[in-house]
C-alpha cells in the first residue's frame, strides 16, 4: 500500500499519463514487469487481483495505454480462494511484446469454475491446469470457457473494461420451472430434451424411460401454446438407475470406453515395459497423458479432462515414484522382488524413558509386518494365492457362525429367573458351553496358522518372480488396473448423473397444485375434527 516509499522510478512510468495510485501497487508492479521485458521479443505472465481489469481513475488510464499498445496477449481468470492470505479471485495477464503490430485482440479464458476444494482453500487440479494451458496455446474457442475478443469490442463497446464476464458467459443455465406442469402434471419435454448429450448416445433408452403425457381435456385450453409437450415416467422412480445401467445402449457405450483404454494401453506398453536409466519420467507422463486425451476425445459422455485427471492423480500419488525407482535403481524391474519390514517405534512410559536415557540404549523398533517395495502384498495374494485366501475366508465365516450360535445358546439358556427343572439341566448347559468355547478357540488357532503360513509363502514368492510375472504384476495388475478403475468410476458417474436429473424432475412435478390443495384441505378437516373432540372450535 506504500509502494512509492523510497522508490526510484528508473523510467518505469514515463510512457504513461498518470502514476499508479499511491495506495495500490498493482499497476506499479505490472509496469515494472513491462519495463523489464526485452523490446520486441519480451514475454511475461503476471498474477494480479481481478480488480486491475476494470478499476477506474488512474488505473483506467494506464490500462487504456497498455491495451492501445497491444501488449496484452491473453487474460486468464482464476478461481477465488486459491492463494493464502486472501480469498479474492486473481487473474493471469499474459504480456507479449512480439508481433504487437499484427495483434487484433486479446484471448480470454474464464477458468474460475475449474477447481477442487482442498481444506479451507481451492486448488487447481491437473486437468484444470492442462485445459488452461492447451486452450491458451492453441487459441481454441470453447463456449463458456474461452474466446478471442477483438480490440474493437473491448474499446468501442466496453470502454477498455477487461472484466471477463463481459466477454464470456460461464454461468450455469437457470433451471426454470414450468407452471403448466405444476398445475396439470407431467415433466416438461424441454427439460428432458435439454439433458446434454445423453439422448444422442442413448436414443432408445429415452423411449424406455419416458412416454407422452397428455393433460386432461378440461385443462387443455389453459396450457401455454409455447410449450413443447410433457413426458411421464414409464417405470417406477426407484427403477430409473437400474433401467439405465442395464440398457443395451449403455452397456455398448462401456465397450467403447474399454476399447479406448485398450488402445491407450497398446501405446503405453512399449514405454512402461521397457524403462531404462536414460528415460525421463517427465517425458514419459507427457506422452502418456497426451495419448490418453487423444483416445478419449471422441467419447461424448466422458470428459477427456476427467480421464486425464485420473491418470495424472495416480501418477503424482504413486506411479511417478514407481517409474523413478525402476529407472534409477540398479536393480531396475528386479526391484519388484524386494520386500521391506514394517516397523513400529516402541511406546515407552515416562519411567522407561528416564531409564533408557541413563543407559543410552533405546529400544529397537518392533517389526509388525512387511510390504513389497514395488508390488503391494495384496496384488501378489490375489494373483497367486486365491485358493488359500478363499480357505481363510470360509474358515472366518464358519467361526462367525459358531460365535453367533454360541451367543444365541447363552441367551436362551443362561437366564436369571430359571425354573427348578431348568436348573437340573445346568451340567448339560455348561458342557455345551465349554464345547462351543473349545471349538471357537480351535477355529481361531486354525485361522491364525493359515494366515501365518500364507503370509510366509507370499513373501517367499517374491523371490521367484519371473520377468513376465513382474510385468504382469507391476504394469497390468497395479498401474493399468488402478487407472482403469478410475475411468470406470467416471462411466458409473454418467449413470448416476442421468438418474439424479430424471428423479429430480419427476419429484418436482410429482404432485400437482390441485392435488396438494385437496390433500391440504383433507388434513385441515382432520385437524379441525380432532380439535372439536378436545373442545376447541375454530
Amino acid at each position: 500500500k506504500n509502494w512509492m516509499d523510497g522508490l526510484k522510478p528508473y523510467g518505469r512510468f514515463d510512457d504513461y499519463d498518470e502514476l499508479p495510485p499511491e495506495k495500490n501497487g498493482d499497476y506499479a508492479w505490472l509496469l515494472h514487469i513491462i519495463k523489464s521485458m526485452k523490446n520486441n521479443t519480451g514475454k511475461a505472465a503476471v498474477i494480479l487481483p481481478h480488480g486491475v481489469l476494470f478499476r477506474g481513475n488512474a488505473e483506467e488510464s494506464i490500462r487504456k495505454n497498455i491495451i492501445d499498445r497491444h501488449l496484452i496477449k491473453g487474460i486468464i481468470g482464476l478461481p477465488a480462494n486459491l492463494f493464502y492470505g486472501t480469498g479474492i479471485p486473481a487473474c493471469i495477464i499474459v504480456l507479449d511484446k512480439e508481433n504487437t503490430a499484427n495483434r487484433t485482440g486479446i484471448f480470454m479464458i474464464d477458468a474460475s469454475h475449474g477447481f477442487i476444494k482442498d481444506g479451507d482453500k481451492n486448488r487447481l487440479r491437473e486437468q484444470d491446469i492442462y485445459k488452461i494451458v492447451t486452450t491458451f496455446n492453441s487459441m481454441t474457442e470453447v463456449p463458456g470457457f474461452s474466446r478471442f475478443v477483438p480490440f474493437a469490442e473491448i474499446i468501442e463497446k466496453n470502454a477498455y473494461n477487461l472484466n471477463i464476464p463481459r466477454y464470456i458467459d460461464s454461468s450455469e443455465k437457470e433451471d426454470l420451472q414450468s407452471i403448466e406442469a405444476h398445475l396439470y402434471g407431467g415433466i416438461p419435454q424441454e427439460d428432458i430434451d435439454n439433458i446434454p448429450h445423453f439422448w444422442k448416445v442413448f436414443p432408445n433408452l429415452k423411449k424406455e424411460i419416458f412416454g407422452e403425457y397428455k393433460h386432461e381435456s378440461c385443462h387443455a385450453e389453459l396450457v401455454s401454446a409455447s410449450t413443447k409437450g410433457f413426458y411421464k415416467l414409464l417405470i417406477q422412480k426407484d427403477d430409473v438407475h437400474k433401467t439405465i445401467t442395464e440398457n443395451a445402449e449403455f452397456l455398448e457405450y462401456n465397450k467403447k470406453v474399454n476399447k479406448a483404454f485398450e488402445e491407450w494401453k497398446a501405446f503405453a506398453n512399449p514405454i512402461l515395459t521397457n524403462l531404462k536409466p536414460a528415460d525421463s519420467n517427465k517425458e514419459i507422463i507427457l506422452k502418456l497423458s497426451e495419448e490418453i486425451l487423444s483416445k478419449f476425445t471422441k467419447l461424448e459422455l466422458l470428459d477427456k479432462y476427467d480421464v486425464y485427471q485420473v491418470l495424472l492423480a495416480y501418477w503424482n500419488e504413486t506411479m511417478n515414484d514407481d517409474v523413478l525407482l525402476v529407472i534409477q535403481d540398479e536393480l531396475g524391474y528386479e526391484l519388484a522382488k524386494v520386500t521391506d519390514d514394517i516397523k513400529e517405534e516402541p511406546k515407552e512410559s515416562k519411567k522407561a524413558k528416564k531409564d533408557s536415557a541413563k543407559e543410552k540404549k533405546p529400544k529397537e523398533p518392533k517389526v509388525i509386518g512387511w510390504e513389497g517395495r514395488l508390488i503391494p502384498k495384496q496384488i501378489v495374494l490375489d494373483a497367486f494365492f486365491e485358493t488359500e485366501q478363499k480357505t481363510i475366508k470360509e474358515a472366518e465365516e464358519k467361526l462367525s457362525q459358531t460365535e453367533s450360535e454360541f451367543e444365541e445358546f447363552v441367551e436362551e439358556n443362561c437366564v436369571d429367573d430359571a425354573e427348578d427343572d431348568e436348573l437340573s439341566q445346568e451340567p448339560e448347559i455348561l458342557k455345551k458351553c465349554k464345547a462351543y468355547e473349545a471349538s471357537i478357540k480351535s477355529q481361531k488357532k486354525t485361522i491364525a496358522d493359515l494366515k501365518k503360513n500364507l503370509d510366509e509363502n507370499c513373501r517367499k514368492r517374491y523371490d521367484t518372480f519371473t520377468d513376465s510375472e513382474i510385468t504382469d504384476l507391476l504394469v497390468n495388475r497395479k498401474w493399468y488396473k488402478t487407472i482403469d478403475q478410475g475411468i470406470q468410476n467416471l462411466y458409473v458417474t454418467v449413470a448416476n448423473h442421468l438418474t439424479k436429473r430424471i428423479v429430480e424432475l419427476y419429484e418436482r412435478y410429482e404432485n400437482t397444485l390441485p392435488e396438494l390443495t385437496e390433500k391440504l384441505a383433507e388434513e385441515e378437516k382432520e385437524v379441525t375434527a380432532h380439535l372439536a373432540q378436545m373442545g376447541f372450535k375454530l
